[in-house]
């Protein structure tokens, strides 16, 4: 707008003859923030109704996100944080569609909170009574402590490797460590509320990122897929080579199973009763209808490579850091046979999620382990370790940060 008042369209060298719809989506959205910031929301949507037409500004409307946005509109945006609810409730009830605004992630009960602590309570302090695992722990030295970092470091680039494969999948303009966060945050949903509410809250940063809901969930399924495929990857080259280097021909009898058992169904109890405490009252999040299948075939072959080799990465990184927390406490299994044990874990929860739960994952790795020949006391010590920095640790860090993906991403 320049000084006399007169409209001017600039930035053409920018410009495509072969834009898709949803380039032209983002145009109009991004059009709809950056005239809000100058004039009335209502008049901006009455405009572009008027205009464009209510199937053109209802496209746009999933851009209308601080994600979605250029980098300049999210920086003006920050003096008005309401102006993107504002803007998407006008267009809604202009439209009349539903208001998806409501938070996923809100309130969670005291009773559930007990209950998510009273399972981290079980999980350390009982395996540890039942194994013995806190002499080996105190017994860790100098080398020990150092395996331990790299265990960690191991960890982190683990899930920054699932992260960029999310970002892979989704086929979308998003930042990995946003998507780090907000897999963190899933993690804590999915410890205090169950799976259904941690895939809503995954589903929920894919939209409020841009992504139309039916995209979104398209792009959910098709990182279950490819996270199942990557670990039937790792897990077969695995247990291949540790069979032609004979590293898994020493099975016998879990060492201390029925105690493990029945700790871990008690932590499963436990996180249940935490989740229905949590739901009571609130609108559970249905899953949608598993359309993997069909993510899949839409997928072009070089992405859905990418997406699949990523997610083996992060699979193979988990491994390694499985091994490096084991050789820490002292473990003598080697690298080889623990990678074949944890990636044919990792395959099996894929097809049963509740055996990844907390309690079950602990004690189904550490019967394998012990079958391996590891003693009780050292391979409980490293599976906690290992656990601590995958699972229990960021699902406390995304306790933290759950408010924050749920709001700031959403005024």
């Amino acid at each position: 707008m320049d000084a006399e008042g007169k409209p001017w369209l600039v930035d053409f060298g920018n410009a495509e003859t072969g834009a898709g719809d949803a380039a032209l989506g983002s145009d109009v959205a991004e059009l709809m923030a950056s005239l809000a910031l100058r004039a009335d929301p209502r008049l901006v949507v009455a405009s572009a109704v008027d205009q464009l037409g209510a199937d053109a500004v209802q496209a746009a409307l999933p851009g209308l996100a601080p994600l979605a946005l250029s980098s300049v509109t999210r920086v003006q945006l920050r003096e008005r944080r309401s102006l993107l609810t504002e803007l998407r409730g006008e267009v809604r009830r202009r439209l009349a569609l539903p208001d998806t605004d409501a938070p996923v992630i809100g309130r969670v009960p005291a009773g559930a909170r007990v209950a998510a602590a009273a399972a981290v309570g079980l999980v350390f302090l009982g395996l540890v009574a039942v194994t013995g695992a806190a002499s080996v722990l105190d017994a860790v030295e100098l080398d020990g402590w150092r395996w331990l970092g790299a265990a960690l470091a191991l960890a982190v680039a683990g899930r920054v490797a699932g992260s960029a494969a999310t970002v892979v999948g989704a086929d979308h303009r998003l930042a990995v460590g946003r998507t780090y966060g907000a897999q963190l945050a899933a993690g804590s949903a999915e410890l205090l509320e169950g799976r259904a509410s941690s895939r809503a809250a995954a589903a929920r940063y894919l939209e409020r990122a841009g992504l139309p809901p039916g995209t979104a969930r398209t792009a959910l399924h098709r990182s279950r897929v490819g996270t199942a495929a990557a670990a039937a990857l790792v897990a077969t080259s695995a247990v291949l080579l540790a069979l032609l280097d004979g590293r898994l021909d020493t099975w016998r009898a879990p060492v201390s199973a029925g105690p493990l058992v029945v700790l871990a169904a008690g932590v499963y109890a436990v996180t249940t009763v935490g989740h229905v405490l949590a739901r009571r009252g609130a609108a559970v999040p249905a899953d949608a209808p598993d359309d993997a299948g069909d993510a899949a075939r839409r997928s072009g072959v070089t992405r859905w490579a990418s997406h699949i080799g990523l997610a083996a990465l992060a699979t193979a990184l988990d491994a390694a850091a499985l091994g490096a927390a084991l050789h820490g406490v002292g473990g003598g299994i080697p690298l080889l046979a623990t990678a074949a044990v944890y990636a044919t874990l990792r395959l099996i929860c894929s097809a049963v999620p509740a055996a990844g739960g907390p309690g079950m994952a602990e004690v189904t790795l550490i019967l394998a382990l012990t079958s391996l020949g590891e003693p009780v006391s050292s391979a409980c010590a490293g599976v906690l370790v290992f656990r601590l920095f995958t699972f229990w640790g960021p699902a406390v860090a995304g306790s933290l940060l759950a408010g924050r993906f749920e709001h700031r991403f959403l005024l």
